[in-house]
């Protein structure tokens, strides 16, 4: 039987849908990376590692424009 990959967007969507909504840690998203990698799922953990970081840069964003407000 030949194996299904999960998809990449839908790996990058649940898991900035996850960050921005704090259901999930970075350190969770750690052993996911890590659970994905021995499951041979590497596009699902690029989708995560993306993720997180468009998630750090919305952040950075946020905190930069509410410090020139004040």
């Amino acid at each position: 039987m030949e194996q299904q990959y999960l998809d990449y967007m839908d790996c990058y969507k649940d898991t900035l849908m996850c960050l921005n909504r704090s259901m999930i840690t970075e350190i969770d998203l750690k052993l996911l990376v890590k659970h994905y990698e021995s499951q041979e799922e590497y596009e699902c953990c690029s989708a995560i590692l993306h993720a997180l970081e468009e998630y750090k840069n919305e952040n950075r964003n946020i905190k930069e424009n509410s410090k020139r407000q004040y």
